[in-house]
């Protein structure tokens, strides 16, 4: 089971079935512990990683966010989770800057303006980036709850503190193994063991 580091030890949140989820990734932040050559032969399995996050509940919309880089990166990956059911929403690459801003930018509206049109209970953030910090606070203010995944070495402690609740993405099963590199950035491959982060063996999603 995931793990879940809350701000209190006892939290008033509760997880209802009923909620309407909507899921807003930052795909770089999630890709980049996995860029690593330790992890060569791993690739992410998005619809396992959401389904793990939002588990019984009603989702409404998954979305990922990410720069569309000139060379290309990332295509046959951002085509394979489109035709998945994510909704993708880029920005342009700009070379003056050495973060990608605008796509920050772009999630933290979409995530506001959303909660603002009362289109979702449960906003989950999977990204451990502060500068979402104002707007998970402008969520709650709208009464929706925000959750927040993200590996436990990339998360700042301002969002764990913001967040309703804090799932650590190290223990989540969201990767397959693949031995044949020829398989590109997709890797959406048909195999039985997830493995996580750490390297432990996951049980099939």
């Amino acid at each position: 089971m995931r793990q879940e580091r809350r701000r209190n030890n006892m939290s008033i949140i509760r997880k209802n079935e009923k909620d309407r989820v909507m899921v807003f990734m930052d795909l770089c932040n999630v890709k980049i512990p996995f860029e690593n050559k330790e992890f060569r032969h791993t690739r992410l399995d998005y619809e396992c990683l959401v389904n793990e996050l939002v588990g019984n509940r009603d989702l409404v919309a998954a979305y990922v966010f990410d720069t569309e880089f000139p060379d290309g990166s990332n295509v046959r990956l951002k085509e394979e989770l489109s035709r998945s059911g994510f909704r993708m929403i880029e920005r342009p690459y700009d070379e003056n800057l050495t973060e990608q801003k605008e796509v920050d930018v772009a999630l933290a509206g979409r995530m506001i303006v959303n909660a603002a049109r009362d289109l979702y209970d449960v906003a989950i953030l999977i990204s451990g980036d502060r500068d979402f910090c104002p707007a998970i606070e402008f969520v709650q203010e709208y009464g929706k709850v925000v959750e927040v995944a993200a590996f436990s070495d990339s998360s700042s402690y301002r969002i764990v503190n913001a967040a309703d609740s804090f799932t650590e993405l190290d223990s989540v099963p969201m990767a397959r193994f693949v031995e044949d590199e020829a398989y590109g950035d997709a890797g959406f491959i048909e195999m039985e063991d997830y493995i996580t982060n750490s390297g432990n063996v996951k049980g099939e999603c």
